[in-house]
């Protein structure tokens, strides 16, 4: 019986290898489009079809919020609706999000002081941003903001805006 070249059984490893490879590679492409299509698929059950080019509308409504310093519910804000607005709908990274609640928490130690105290809240920041990043959260309706929120939906003079 012959032996083969050297260089034949060399290869043969290189090329499985080589296949492993590719065809990890066509896998995780594969799962990428599946991931892209669920995403698709619950946006336009949710109602939530392009929704980084509705901040501007739909999401009006959070962009007032964040600009106006509330006295209370300001944790179940943070939980509900800013960090998954600035995560999942406006796309920030996590220290943009970070630094812009930071500064609505100021505007809100500015008409009552945050309980216990900022550094709480700082710390429930990043606990909210974690979960949103984690889960992919979207914010509460507008619909269920004005239910669960009317003192803060009042206080905004909201006319309609979101609806």
């Amino acid at each position: 019986m012959k032996s083969q070249p050297a260089s034949f059984t060399e290869s043969k490893p290189m090329n499985s290898f080589l296949n492993d490879f590719h065809g990890y590679l066509v896998q995780e492409e594969i799962e990428d489009k599946l991931m892209e299509s669920d995403r698709q698929q619950i946006a336009e059950l949710t109602g939530d079809n392009n929704m980084k080019s509705q901040a501007g509308g739909k999401f009006g409504w959070i962009d007032q919020l964040l600009q106006t310093g509330v006295e209370d519910n300001r944790k179940n804000l943070l939980f509900w609706v800013l960090t998954p607005y600035l995560i999942t709908v406006r796309g920030l990274d996590y220290n943009t999000a970070y630094n812009m609640l930071d500064v609505w928490l100021e505007k809100c130690n500015n008409i009552r002081r945050l309980e216990p105290d900022k550094h709480a809240f700082q710390n429930r920041i990043k606990q909210c941003l974690d979960i949103a990043q984690e889960q992919e959260r979207r914010p509460i309706k507008f619909e269920t903001f004005k239910e669960y929120y009317p003192d803060v939906y009042k206080s905004l003079k909201l006319d309609g805006a979101g609806a």
